[in-house]
């Protein structure tokens, strides 16, 4: 997982044309990634469908089921999106 989760900032950028992906936490013991994208306030059915596409790519990394919560968006007033995935 680790290294998908570095090869993820540059992916994104290579794929959409709005914000930064950072990678703020990489846990495989506790079996938790923390993502976090500055700068993209499209629209707030995006962060529905961006829950889904982190949980679906770290699903295909460590093949299990994961599950990926929004914790941070700034639509609800926070600085940034941040999503944490679990598996």
């Amino acid at each position: 997982i680790s290294a998908t989760a570095n090869q993820a900032p540059s992916m994104w950028e290579k794929h959409y044309r709005g914000g930064k992906l950072l990678i703020k936490e990489v846990n495989e013991k506790e079996k938790r990634i923390i993502l976090e994208l500055e700068g993209l306030d499209l629209h707030p059915v995006f962060c529905k469908y961006l829950e889904g596409y982190f949980s679906t790519v770290v699903k295909l990394v460590v093949g299990q089921s994961t599950f990926a919560q929004e914790a941070e968006c700034s639509f609800r007033g926070d600085s940034t999106h941040q999503f944490v995935v679990t598996w």
